[in-house]
């Protein structure tokens, strides 16, 4: 007896491959400002760096088992990151610098409302074989 369906399978890897990563993120976040004492909004776009290049190698890997190309998974994964990574600066930079909300809760409100949308980029466009 199967604790996830067939189906569900990928949604479910990815949920667990994004919480190791996202507690990978928040730690070196809270590492980089606490300790390094780094600027926050450098800290948070090192952290998303690193951790997206562990990401990439669980969901292609693990929660998607792809069978594309690396190099073309690749680039769409790194132009999709980027993309999001600006959009995540510019709205992390307004919510700690502007509206002064603290930079861990904020890391929790934009990781939450990117799950869905990252989930759905990475099982129709970046991990799909053409």
């Amino acid at each position: 007896m199967e604790l996830v369906p067939p189906g569900m399978r990928p949604f479910v890897n990815y949920f667990v491959a994004g919480g190791l990563t996202t507690l990978l993120a928040f730690g070196l976040l809270a590492l980089f400002v606490e300790f390094g004492r780094w600027d926050e909004t450098l800290s948070f776009a090192v952290s998303y760096v690193i951790a997206s290049i562990v990401q990439y190698l669980l969901l292609y890997y693990w929660a998607f088992q792809s069978t594309a190309d690396h190099k073309q998974a690749s680039i769409r994964f790194v132009i999709t990151g980027l993309s999001m990574l600006g959009l995540k600066s510019v709205i992390f930079w307004l919510m700690v610098e502007i509206l002064g909300i603290w930079y861990l809760l904020t890391q929790i409100i934009i990781t939450a409302m990117s799950f869905i949308v990252a989930y759905i980029i990475s099982k129709l466009y970046i991990f799909t074989r053409d």
